[in-house]
């Protein structure tokens, strides 16, 4: 009976109930409203069982979807040849065909194809909003390299980007209208002072949402970026009064029903430990954007650049990741898509996954779970999911369908089932959202003030990670995870360490792991009489990002040299 159990733990994805008692202030923008919980056993080569729980989005139902929809983009006759690749694959090699599973795991994915050589022919022209703070806490050495970050911005611009600049504190001051970076322009977006002012972030939103309405044109991308360093003092409730910012900034609010057409992301950045990393979190979160801890100053133009250089790149727009099911009896239960957009037919045939935009090399991956029935002994496979996208090319305005993808798996008789481990793909991704979710878990725990528990619930993480598959052959991403958690554990050593820097960066970093999307953690570290990032893997960066922080990086050590030498040269 046990053997039996244990089998069957190895090709179910079980439901259980999950009691959740996460602080309300960290799930703000998470948008994952928790109803039931999915366990998965992954069985490592002690044959010992070590469970990560994922706690999934309740499913939304969709009665629009129930009739097979027509083609709603219709694929080109002379498609580009940079098309998306869609992916699938099930939990298990096998099923046997005796087996039926309620919760059997299928893997889809996406993948953007890479940008032209010549970046400027193949990069869809951009609106770029910049929002920085110039209140009194952003004085000195922070603003000037806040300038220079701009600045930096302003020189990777090609002529076909515009560009606005808006400064707030107290008040907010748009210092240049959206404008086209010729050469001519580039020196006089540039031009800004610093303030003795209050930090006032809603006012520069604001501001950045009447630019975006007055426009008489727009590029096929539209994005905003703000700094800040300080508390938005000027509201009680900061998250209160988000909700009175334009729908097309609020695309992730779950509260509301929103297009995903002319959503526009904010990517926010935290500079230093006095900033709001909840109210960041959560414009970034809201929106579709990123949200970056900058501890180490230092690396604020090093941030701008990765950033810009997704912005610069982006390929696909608009998108729907696509599923339906295909053989009697298999019915798509529920997909993890943790903050994008998902729902499924009332009768579980289709489903879909809604993405505001992918940059050229980005990967998504997604769980899905359906029910599996038993096949008849004639029966050799089972088709469990045709998946395919939908997407708009941003460059040529068209919308384009991918290949359907055919995911199915062979159903042997019990006896020929091998006992291998669940895919190694599919363990890794079940990884990913299990260490995500609950490192979040331990963050409520230090938000209550029980940092001891918090540590150690996340010891026994690191001890469940290593004894995976995964873990045990040393993957990239588990070594990785591994040092997230030991950072983490020490920020939450005491009260004044987890406000100072821990809540900031967990709430970043589990941004990153559960939207598959670079952004920024640049801490000081500890010890260290300096400013420099922690040597780590950036997750999902892609080469233009990676391309872009270099070129940053070789500018300041020029700019450091030349600094350097002019001081050595004085009398």
């Amino acid at each position: 009976m046990e053997t039996k159990t244990k089998d069957k733990a190895r090709h179910c994805l079980q439901q259980s109930a999950l009691t959740s008692s996460i602080s309300a202030a960290l799930l703000v923008g998470l948008s994952m409203a928790v109803t039931f919980a999915l366990l998965v056993a992954l069985r490592g080569h002690t044959s010992s069982y070590n469970q990560f729980q994922l706690v999934l989005p309740s499913p939304t139902i969709n009665p629009s979807l129930s009739l097979p929809p027509p083609p709603r983009y219709p694929t080109p006759s002379h498609p580009r040849n940079a098309n998306m690749i869609v992916t699938g694959l099930p939990q298990y090699p096998a099923l046997s065909n005796s087996e039926q599973s309620s919760r059997f795991g299928v893997l889809i994915g996406l993948q953007a194809p890479c940008l032209s050589p010549d970046r400027q022919i193949d990069h869809a022209p951009l609106d770029l909003i910049a929002i920085l703070d110039v209140s009194d806490s952003m004085g000195g050495e922070k603003f000037r390299l806040a300038k220079q970050a701009i600045e930096f911005v302003v020189d990777n611009l090609g002529p076909s980007d515009r560009l606005s600049i808006i400064t707030f504190a107290n008040s907010k001051r748009r210092l240049t209208q959206l404008l086209r970076m010729t050469d001519a322009r580039r020196v006089d977006t540039i031009r800004f002072k610093h303030t003795h002012d209050s930090t006032n972030i809603i006012a520069g939103l604001e501001t950045a949402a009447m630019i975006l309405e007055k426009r008489s044109e727009m590029n096929p991308v539209s994005s905003i970026i703000l700094l800040s360093d300080g508390q938005d003092r000027r509201y009680k409730d900061s998250l209160d009064a988000l909700k009175t910012l334009p729908l097309y900034l609020r695309n992730n609010d779950t509260s509301v029903s929103v297009s995903q057409t002319g959503a526009v992301p904010v990517h926010t950045f935290g500079l230093g430990h006095d900033h709001n990393a909840t109210v960041l979190h959560a414009i970034a979160d809201s929106s579709g954007g990123t949200f970056s801890y900058i501890e180490s100053i230092d690396t604020i133009q090093d941030a701008f650049a990765q950033c810009i250089g997704g912005l610069l790149s982006v390929k696909a727009q608009e998108v729907e990741l696509k599923v339906r099911s295909v053989s009697p009896g298999v019915q798509i239960q529920c997909i993890f898509s943790s903050r994008y957009r998902s729902s499924i037919a009332a009768d579980g045939i289709h489903g879909v996954i809604h993405m505001v935009d992918v940059y050229a090399e980005e990967k998504r991956m997604f769980l899905v779970s359906v029910s599996v029935p038993p096949a008849d002994q004639e029966t050799l496979t089972t088709q469990l999911l045709e998946v395919n996208c939908s997407y708009k090319d941003p460059l040529s305005n068209q919308y384009i369908t991918s290949d359907i993808v055919c995911v199915e798996i062979p159903r042997p008789p019990a006896e020929n089932v091998s006992t291998e481990d669940m895919q190694i793909e599919v363990e890794r991704e079940i990884i990913r959202i299990g260490i995500a979710e609950n490192i979040v878990k331990a963050q409520a725990m230090a938000v209550r003030g029980e940092l001891s528990e918090a540590v150690s619930f996340l010891e026994q993480e690191k001890t469940k990670l290593m004894r995976t598959v995964s873990g045990e052959a040393r993957d990239p991403l588990c070594e990785q995870l591994q040092k997230d958690l030991k950072a983490i554990q020490k920020k939450m050593k005491s009260r004044e360490e987890f406000k100072a820097r821990g809540n900031a960066f967990v709430l970043s970093r589990c941004m990153t792991l559960f939207d598959q999307r670079a952004s920024t953690q640049a801490l000081i570290p500890d010890g260290a009489s300096g400013s420099a990032p922690p040597e780590d893997i950036p997750y999902y960066q892609t080469s233009i990002m990676r391309r872009m922080v270099q070129k940053s990086q070789e500018l300041r050590d020029q700019n450091e040299n030349s600094a350097e030498s002019s001081n050595n040269s004085k009398p």
